[in-house]
């Protein structure tokens, strides 16, 4: 029912993808995150394989202190494209939609396909469209065609922005309303704003709670779910 979104031309050359895996468990002192160095690369080649036909170009994947509270993962594409995924991905518990038959999916995992995501944008059109890239229509695309591979339960509709409204807080929040020409994969349901946006954890997974409360603790702004 969905088609594949639209890729970066060629495919990537996976000599590249050992070179940056190789370098970066060598520059490591600590045994641990070695570990980890060397996990996240093979998870990009696991996701690039699986969903993204090898045509995304390797980047840098790093295993290092993003801003938490704030973010799990991040993705950047200026000036040089690259990838962090926070420690706090393998000593926290995030539930998550069951891939196909199997619960045993790796938490840091999801969070490196979710970057991934937002990496096939940007190596497609040179960055992120839109100023909220979890509403944009190559997001919701990929999430459909993922979704349908692996059998999730959602079917993730295009979405405009409403009118902000105040939340259970006081605070002021934008509101997000599906297009009306949104269709549904038979036997899913359309998923929410926070749904898409956390793709593809649930969104009371403990991880992402956790986060929230990290965030809280810092005195900051929290957010009702954390940014990827």
């Amino acid at each position: 029912m969905f088609k594949q979104p639209d890729l970066p031309p060629g495919k990537a050359p996976l000599s590249n993808l050992t070179k940056l895996r190789d370098v970066a468990a060598i520059g490591c002192i600590d045994n641990e995150l070695a570990i980890r160095q060397t996990q996240v690369y093979d998870w990009f080649e696991m996701w690039n394989e699986a969903f993204f036909s090898n045509r995304l170009r390797p980047v840098h994947v790093n295993v290092s202190l993003t801003d938490y509270g704030a973010t799990l993962g991040r993705c950047f594409y200026l000036p040089v494209q690259f990838i962090e995924i926070h420690p706090q991905c393998w000593k926290g518990n995030a539930d998550h939609h069951s891939f196909g038959s199997s619960t045993d999916v790796h938490p840091a995992a999801l969070v490196v396909l979710h970057e991934m995501i937002h990496l096939a944008e940007a190596q497609l059109q040179g960055g992120f469209s839109d100023a909220n890239c979890h509403a944009t229509p190559l997001w919701v695309g990929w999430c459909n065609f993922i979704a349908e591979q692996v059998d999730l339960p959602l079917t993730y509709g295009r979405m405009k922005r409403g009118k902000a409204k105040a939340d259970a807080d006081g605070r002021r929040a934008n509101v997000w309303k599906h297009e009306k020409d949104a269709g549904v994969r038979p036997g899913t349901r359309l998923a929410s704003y926070d749904e898409t946006r956390c793709f593809p954890f649930l969104e009371n997974a403990a991880l992402l709670q956790e986060n929230k409360e990290i965030r809280k603790i810092q005195g900051k702004e929290v957010e009702v779910l954390p940014s990827f």
